[in-house]
């Protein structure tokens, strides 16, 4: 399982870099995260509706261009695989970190459009070590 835990860390690394370079990534690294989290959902956890039910949310979604401008799909991807991974009080955290990072990140910087997947990583590996 921490095998599984390091392929995402590392997943997301390179996510982060590409979203930090160019404001976007491949969507073949959503994909393996995706994998990754639902393999070790399957093995591991304990099996709900509700993550079923977002499982298929989320297939059904792929067929579909939101074009959301305030948040790119690639992170919602990223978030609901590390939803799946982590569990609901984990994620909490990953998400009030990552968005408590972008938004000081924002005003220190005095950007109004940030890649956030580099903010994502930082707090998985936060997440991962302390809580």
């Amino acid at each position: 399982m921490s095998t599984c835990y390091l392929l995402v860390g590392t997943l997301l690394f390179f996510m982060a870099v590409a979203d930090a370079a160019h404001f976007e990534f491949s969507a073949l690294y959503s994909y393996c995260l995706m994998t990754c989290s639902t393999l070790v959902y399957t093995l591991y956890q304990p099996h709900h509706l509700l993550f079923t039910g977002l499982i298929v949310i989320w297939l059904l979604s792929q067929f579909f261009d939101p074009h959301l401008s305030w948040i790119g799909s690639g992170d919602l991807d990223a978030f609901l695989g590390l939803f799946l991974l982590l569990g609901l009080t984990p994620f909490a955290w990953l998400l009030l970190f990552s968005s408590s990072l972008g938004l000081i990140a924002s005003q220190i910087l005095h950007q109004h459009r940030l890649p956030f997947m580099p903010f994502i990583a930082t707090s998985y590996l936060f997440i991962l070590f302390f809580i």
